[in-house]
């Protein structure tokens, strides 16, 4: 009896590659033959290591699932779909050297282009370098990145390091241009202060939750100016918008999440212990009500959160999840070279929920340092940054009161 490749799915599980007997019957790879079974057609390309699953013939969602879980356990994390669009998983640990600028990452698109290759290998950075090229091109195109998926999904680091690329070509390009030395080094204080407003941003504006170490609370929209400098381009203005930070996280968490990094990073500077503060989720220091009053209590919570996403545990469950099962869902940070880690020249990488310089280090063990320096880098004076921390606290210490009212009778 002769038997054909099929996908199959049973019900609540994920996809797998099956067989299908002359009968009609599916057997599973453990051998087990379901009445019901979600089944799709098979294609020999549908088994091919891509870096891009459009290539495939007849593609559907189980063959781009395992795609994506076959390049995620060689530690390939960056793929393709399609020429604008690039597919991203959580790798669950630091790859090193993947965000590695700027010789890693120009060897390998030097690499491409003496291949005469249509492509870069898949790479945030790709993102990034076919946007500034189009926006330098002759026909100076207005570029729009966009970067979504669910909580943990890697929203924040793929905006962090496409900023960090362009303002790192940015700079190349001021470095290298006949400019008097001191225009430049007036200049070159714009990329920095994208980078540390971005850093800033994050201090002021991410938390922990349940499913990710350093969520985005808030939205951003982020503009920068383009201008053409010498034989590339340089960044001339940019802007920030903000808009729907969750402002109810600073009155109250749910269970096992935080508030915004910056209380947390404060207090530990100076000593303190978080928990000890209600507005932080603590009870050691929350006081009694008052005595012999009849006023009542009020408490100001704060609206429960949407859940955002399943949290993985480990690399098990996001092969479930890659495989299209519904146990499995994405963490918190996002990393992944073009092809293999070992040939990769671009391979490499940080910790996701970690704030970084401006240059892209690792940041030192006061988190509050480099959040200080980001803010004396935009021009704050100490003063400014003094009465900030003081505010913070004087919120903090608020919270702690208690008040309460006394019958008087008249």
């Amino acid at each position: 009896m002769t038997a054909s490749l099929c996908w199959a799915r049973p019900k609540g599980g994920a996809w797998v590659l099956a067989e299908r007997t002359e009968s009609g019957d599916v057997i599973l790879p453990d051998g087990r033959t379901l009445d019901t079974l979600e089944t799709a057609a098979h294609n020999v390309s549908h088994t091919l290591n891509l870096d891009d699953p459009t290539y495939m013939d007849d593609l559907h969602e189980a063959p781009l699932l395992d795609l994506l879980r076959r390049r995620f356990q060689q530690g390939t994390i960056y793929t393709w779909a399609g020429p604008d669009v690039l597919l991203s998983v959580n790798p669950f640990r630091t790859i090193p050297r993947l965000y590695d600028l700027p010789d890693g990452w120009r060897r390998a698109a030097t690499a491409a282009a003496e291949r005469k290759s249509s492509s870069t290998p898949p790479h945030v950075f790709s993102v990034a370098e076919r946007a500034w090229r189009s926006v330098l091109s002759a026909a100076g195109t207005p570029q729009a990145l966009v970067c979504n998926g669910e909580s943990g999904a890697g929203k924040t680091e793929a905006c962090r390091q496409m900023l960090r690329f362009i303002a790192h070509a940015s700079a190349d390009c001021r470095a290298v241009s006949a400019a008097a030395g001191g225009a430049k080094e007036e200049a070159s204080k714009l990329e920095d202060a994208v980078l540390n407003t971005t850093c800033v941003l994050e201090a002021f504006g991410n938390a922990r939750t349940k499913h990710n170490h350093n969520s985005s609370r808030f939205g951003k929209l982020t503009c920068l100016g383009v201008t053409p400098h010498g034989k590339g381009g340089v960044v001339s203005s940019c802007s920030f918008r903000t808009l729907l930070l969750e402002r109810s996280r600073v009155a109250g968490q749910a269970a096992g999440e935080r508030s915004f990094h910056v209380f947390y990073w404060l207090l530990e500077a100076r000593g303190l212990d978080p928990d000890s503060y209600a507005m932080l989720g603590g009870t050691a220091r929350s006081p009694a009500p008052p005595a012999a009053t009849e006023a009542a209590d009020t408490i100001y919570a704060a609206s429960e959160e949407e859940a955002e996403g399943e949290a993985a545990e480990g690399r098990p469950e996001m092969d479930a999840k890659l495989a299209g099962g519904a146990e499995g869902e994405a963490a918190e940070s996002e990393a992944a070279p073009g092809d293999t880690i070992a040939d990769d020249p671009i391979a490499g990488g940080t910790d996701d929920g970690e704030v970084k310089t401006e240059a892209g280090e690792a940041a030192p063990s006061s988190e509050l340092a480099v959040v200080e320096a980001a803010l004396a880098a935009l021009g704050f004076s100490a003063a400014d940054v003094a009465g900030m921390w003081s505010t913070l606290l004087g919120l903090l210490e608020l919270i702690e009161s208690s008040y309460g009212c006394t019958r008087m009778d008249h």
